[in-house]
């Protein structure tokens, strides 16, 4: 029985984001940064994945997973368009 040096196997999941969204206005007089509010973000994708796994193999106890590597360590997510305001009462009058 010895340590397998790792397989690669490629895999599909699907995979909850969540983001937090925080906007701001620059005063213009004094220049500090006004907060506006934040708004919280939820998406969910299906991405394909390549897993790096190293094992032992054991006649009697089966394999014995020593560790599994994602390849990709960095995702770009799409959160489409993001409402900063979506609770705000359009009939609301504004100045």
């Amino acid at each position: 029985m010895g340590a397998d040096p790792g397989h690669t196997v490629r895999v599909d999941a699907l995979v909850g984001f969540e983001a937090l969204f925080s906007f701001y206005v620059t005063d213009s007089v004094d220049r500090d940064d006004l907060s506006l509010g934040s708004e919280e973000a939820y998406v969910e994708r299906t991405l394909p994945f390549e897993l790096t796994i190293t094992a032992e193999r054991s006649l009697e106890d089966g394999p014995v997973f020593h560790e599994v590597e994602v390849a990709k360590k960095r995702f770009e997510v799409d959160f489409g368009y993001v409402e900063a305001f979506p609770n705000e009462d359009p009939t609301h009058e504004k100045y």
